[in-house]
């Protein structure tokens, strides 16, 4: 599932840079970066997306670094925890909830820590 996210992320910075949607992709997959795009801007050679209340997230590739540093970082352990500070950071991660669960299940801190 990353590898398909780094991809998509990928694709995006190509068409916001080039103006080209990759030939072998499908219409319906030119389509989607294409309605996608008004979403995102490259700033100074990094992807960024425009959310939620105008704010703007840094698209980050290297998401299992993050997810590490924030859940054994001075935030401390928790699913929740660490998902509010990668936010309040400001970083957008776009299969964020999804990963930080799996890694969550995966710690063995956090499975006698946190309450099901």
């Amino acid at each position: 599932m990353r590898d398909l996210t780094i991809l998509y992320l990928r694709d995006l910075t190509i068409f916001l840079t080039t103006g080209i949607v990759p030939l072998e992709y499908s219409t319906i997959k030119k389509k989607q970066i294409v309605v996608r795009v008004p979403d995102y801007q490259f700033i100074v050679g990094q992807l960024y997306k425009l959310g939620t209340y105008k704010i703007i997230r840094w698209c980050a590739h290297e998401q299992t670094s993050i997810l590490w540093e924030c859940h054994n970082g001075v935030v401390g352990v928790g699913e929740k925890a660490t998902t509010q500070k990668i936010l309040q950071e400001r970083l957008l991660l776009p299969t964020l909830f999804k990963d930080m669960k799996r890694y969550a299940q995966s710690c063995n801190v956090c499975q006698r820590i946190e309450k099901p």
